[in-house]
């Protein structure tokens, strides 16, 4: 078996030292990768470190950048990133881009790309730079058509050749901050001094800081060249500035970058949406409770009918004041976004609310003021409720808008959290950065520094259980990384002299040196973070589904009512219909009363609780199932996916490694395993942890395992010690033949070897005096769901593939034992690799579903129509997800499914009957039966037909209570 520990102390004085030079160097003259031709890969088919290292970073990082090129432009042109406040649904993001279209169409197409960002509430437009468009002339723009904006920030997307600028991509960005300056406006001059002496820096730009005794810049300087960053700029900058009289007391830091998303932001929008609904509440409590119950027992009813003057209750007077303040405080928000909808002639769900509300108050106020000039009291004051109740309704949602937002934001955070806070860079004696990596370990010395303040071209220390700040290459020494959040893998992959390091992942077993090539924005971290944020940036068909079909329903409602007032007016005036149908009302206020009907009837109450109920209810009962949905957004895609993608670890497998098979070849019994657990104790590697546990297992007590004090270790080959007098060596083919053990090739043990190789196991061979007494086969195990999983999405007619960061022989062998034939497997696919898989998927017109458990997952679990995580996969990778099941039980995709279809199809349902109500209500509310029936739709009749609208959506809502899945899959409970 072999370990990734790290020497011991003894060895890191020099005992033994040579002997185990000797050894690895015997190891490179042996090893070749067939793939890289690099001595010693652990990725090659010659390679014995099994199945599961791979060397991965160069691909990844390749992979990546092909996904995320940016388009490039003959001209200079610049792009802007903005923020944009105010937008609330579709046709506000909608009229954001109108109005930047037509910035377009006035500077002579000058606009080149436009992305406006609903959920991020962003904007990111590319303008070209000789046509005059600056941030401010953008900023105008937007908030002339109703929106908040600022600009973040404004970068060069591409520069025309020249000794003054290079190409964007060439170009890395750095913050700065200065203290101490005495609030100096001079002090921009001096900074831009400094900055032009430079011939590697360019575009300093102000960055806005809360606190005002700051001052912060951005500047973009040359990435290609080494030992050249914030560091080395701050040192200069810092040397200027006490070369001045007036600045000689400034004090120069490096910043931290700025956050691709703020979870700060989004809590506070949620809790701000929070407060508008429990104000809101307020008012609409006791409004509800006065109308609709303390109206019904008789004390109160007496009391509430106390006249203050004749048709004049006490009852409309409280109903009054508490409905103002929620129409027109709580509700004001409508009001603005009806205005915005005018400007932009866009119309929304907030023009349907504000006018379904403003006629049910307006309407109220108006009859509340002709009872008490008539003396006449009548029951319009309970119209206060139906605007109260309809405005608190629309803010719940908002607020859980907000909730499913900020776990969007969350994800992205939580992923940049994975880099380290602090490195340890390696400078000389004399504190200077160091050019090449000395042969002497003594001539440098260590210094702890932010993890943003790497530059590249430094030599980093990685030890164990530390993080890796950046990209880069090892120099010196050997280490095993826990590459998990890349490739998705188990197994730490193990990394000698020029072998890539990956930013973020972890150190478990030894200690290495590496140079710095990829920081800050070019790490493949990073890389993974833009993938997510793009592809959140998509927008999708559930999202813009009400307010589509009110954008055809609010105009056609509005012209309804107000030809429903003029051609009734027109009527009663011209004497075309008898007197006697108005003369107890007059002309006017008949003709309102069918006006004021239709817009009621039509109310869009019905229409918002269409989808919320349904996904609220459906929510409910996928939540038993084991399915945890975090929105409506997903279950339209998820209802109509035609292929599923899956992971393989930690997805359709346990994600931890165990002993599936074990060959005791002389029939030593718990002696072998009693060796082979005492020889093991001592490495903490998971394939060692597995073996250990499996002869703790099957001793079952009998006898008590120890770690031997002469245990030693091979890095990524074996080890060997002594129990009870016996030595023992349990390694790969190499370890042993090394020792003299060399394993015949036509013989029975290598025919057991490349069995259990083919089935996708780790197979590693233990030696007893120098004889192999025993084969064992370690492998990530099959959930016992998978397979079944795997065929009732066949029978559904849903595609299933699987792709993952595995080889192909382990990937196969997965494949052929769920079912699934090699055409529908893609192996060693790196995070940009998955993405790319998905979205040729869906380039062939598919609907996809990711199915994954770790952080390599999340780009994809945002790219793919719906997003589906395993629960006890890493968090980053449920905050990604639009799903998760909760049970972890793979088997619970079928249900998802099956719950989607059932909760979409009630949403179309609800939908069908909030219309239907509104559709055949409209032409009675108008009017036209009258002269047969000559009855019309009072108001107050309409607003009920409103209400049971909404009534009949809830209770159809309801009905998903009820719902069982179609194929119930029997799962055996398990613990990952």
């Amino acid at each position: 078996m072999f370990s990734f520990l790290s020497l011991t102390k003894d060895d890191e004085a020099g005992n033994e030292t040579a002997d185990v030079m000797t050894e690895l160097e015997l190891i490179k003259v042996e090893q070749a990768c067939a793939s890289c031709k690099r001595m010693n890969c652990p990725c090659g088919e010659h390679c014995q470190c099994g199945p599961f290292c791979r060397c991965v970073a160069t691909d990844l990082i390749a992979g990546i950048n092909e996904v995320t090129v940016t388009k490039s432009y003959p001209t200079p042109h610049t792009s802007f990133s903005l923020s944009v406040g105010g937008m609330t649904c579709v046709n506000c993001s909608s009229g954001v881009e109108q109005a930047l279209k037509k910035l377009g169409e006035k500077f002579d197409s000058a606009v080149k790309e436009i992305n406006v960002n609903l959920v991020m509430h962003s904007a990111r437009v590319v303008v070209e730079d000789e046509k005059g468009i600056w941030g401010e002339t953008l900023v105008d723009t937007i908030e002339n058509a109703g929106y908040d904006c600022k600009v973040n920030r404004a970068t060069a997307v591409d520069k025309q050749t020249g000794e003054d600028g290079k190409a964007s991509a060439d170009l890395a960005r750095c913050r700065f901050m200065i203290e101490e300056y005495g609030n100096d406006s001079d002090i921009d001059d001096a900074v831009f001094e400094s900055i032009k002496s430079l011939n590697w820096a360019q575009n300093l730009t102000s960055v806005e800081n809360s606190d005002s005794y700051i001052k912060e810049f951005e500047v973009e300087y040359d990435k290609s060249l080494y030992n050249i960053g914030v560091r080395s700029l701050t040192a200069h900058i810092q040397e200027h500035l006490s070369s001045t009289k007036k600045f000689v007391d400034a004090i120069v830091k490096p910043s931290p970058p700025a956050p691709p998303s703020s979870s700060d932001q989004s809590k506070i929008e949620m809790l701000k949406k929070r407060r508008k609904f429990l104000l809101s509440l307020i008012g609409t409590l006791p409004v509800f409770l006065t109308t609709m119950v303390f109206s019904k027992i008789n004390v109160f009813h007496e009391f509430l009918m106390t006249m203050i003057a004749p048709g004049f209750p006490l009852e409309s007077v409280l109903l009054f004041v508490l409905a103002t303040p929620v129409q027109f405080i709580s509700g004001w928000q409508f009001y603005v976004g009806t205005y915005r909808s005018i400007k932009t002639r866009l119309y929304g769900m907030d023009v349907l609310i504000c006018l379904g509300t403003s006629a049910s108050y307006f309407y109220a106020c108006l009859m509340v003021i002709l009872a008490a000039s008539s003396g006449k009291m009548n029951m319009g004051s309970h119209f206060f409720e139906t605007s109260a109740v309809l405005i608190s309704f629309v803010l719940l949602g908002k607020y859980l808008q907000a909730a499913a937002t900020r776990s969007t934001s969350k994800a992205i955070d939580k992923l940049c959290e994975l880099t380290p806070g602090s490195a340890t860079i390696c400078v000389g004696k004399d504190g200077k950065d160091l050019k090449e990596w000395p042969e002497d370990l003594k001539q440098i010395n260590e210094v702890q520094v932010p993890s943003y303040c790497v530059q590249r071209g430094d030599f980093l220390k990685v030890i164990r259980g530390s993080g890796a700040p950046c990209d880069g290459k090892v120099v010196d020494g050997t280490c095993s990384m826990d590459e998990s959040m890349v490739t998705g893998e188990s197994m730490p992959c193990l990394k000698i002299k020029d072998g890539d390091v990956i930013g973020g992942t972890v150190c478990v077993e030894g200690t290495c040196y590496v140079k710095a090539e990829n920081v800050g924005d070019d790490t493949a971290l990073s890389q993974i973070v833009q993938l997510m944020v793009q592809a959140q940036g998509v927008k999708t068909p559930i999202q813009q589904f009400a307010d589509n079909i009110s954008a055809v329903f609010v105009p056609v409602v509005l012209a309804c009512s107000l030809s429903t007032f003029g051609i009734w007016l027109a009527l009663t005036y011209s004497g075309a219909v008898p007197k006697e149908w108005y003369e107890d009302e007059g002309e006017l206020m008949f003709s309102f009363m069918f006006s004021i009907a239709t817009l009621v009837i039509a109310c869009p109450c019905a229409l918002g609780l269409a989808a919320p109920t349904a996904v609220m209810v459906g929510t409910g009962v996928g939540a038993k199932n084991g399915v945890l949905i975090k929105g409506g957004e997903c279950l339209e895609k998820l209802a109509k996916t035609t292929a599923v993608v899956f992971d393989k670890t930690g997805t359709l497998t346990l994600g931890r490694p165990e002993v599936a098979t074990f060959l005791d070849l002389e029939k030593m019994g718990d002696e072998i395993l009693y060796l082979i657990g005492c020889a093991e104790k001592s490495s903490e590697h998971p394939l060692a942890v597995a073996v250990v546990k499996y002869c703790e297992e099957k001793l079952e007590g009998k006898r008590d395992l120890f770690s031997p004090p002469d245990f030693k270790a091979m890095t990524g080959k074996g080890i060997s010690c002594v129990v009870d007098g016996k030595n023992v060596a349990i390694g790969n083919r190499s370890f042993l033949a090394m020792r003299g053990m060399v394993v015949d090739e036509e013989g029975d043990i290598e025919k057991s070897l490349v069995d259990m190789e083919n089935e996708g196991m780790t197979a590693i061979l233990v030696a007893v005096n120098e004889k192999i007494c025993a084969v064992v086969g370690i492998a990530d195990k099959l959930k016992p769901d998978s397979a079944e999983t795997i065929k009732r999405l066949q029978l559904m007619g849903i595609e299933a593939w699987m792709v993952t960061g595995d080889n192909g022989r382990t990937a196969r062998a997965i494949a052929r034992r769920i079912g699934l034939s090699d055409e529908n497997i893609i192996a060693e696919a790196l995070p940009a690799g998955k993405v790319l898989k998905i979205e040729s998927l869906q380039s062939e017109g598919k609907v996809v579903a990711m199915v994954g458990d770790g952080i390599n997952d999340s780009p994809a679990l945002v790219q793919a129509d719906a997003g589906v995580a395993i629960g006890g996969g890493t968090e980053i990778a449920i905050e990604a997800a639009d799903l998760v099941l909760v049970r972890n039980a793979v088997s619970d995709v079928v249900v998802a499914i099956d719950l989607s279809k059932a909760i979409f199809a009630r949403i179309k349902l609800n939908f069908v009957w909030a219309l239907g109500y509104n559709s055949c209500g409209i032409p009675i509310a108008m009017g036209l039966f009258y002269p047969v029936w000559k009855v019309g739709l009072p108001p107050s009749i309409a607003a009920l037909a409103m209400a049971l609208s909404s009534i009949s959506v809830v209770l159809s809502s309801l009905q998903l209570k009820w719902w069982k899945p179609k194929f119930k899959i029997e799962t055996i409970d398990y613990v990952q």
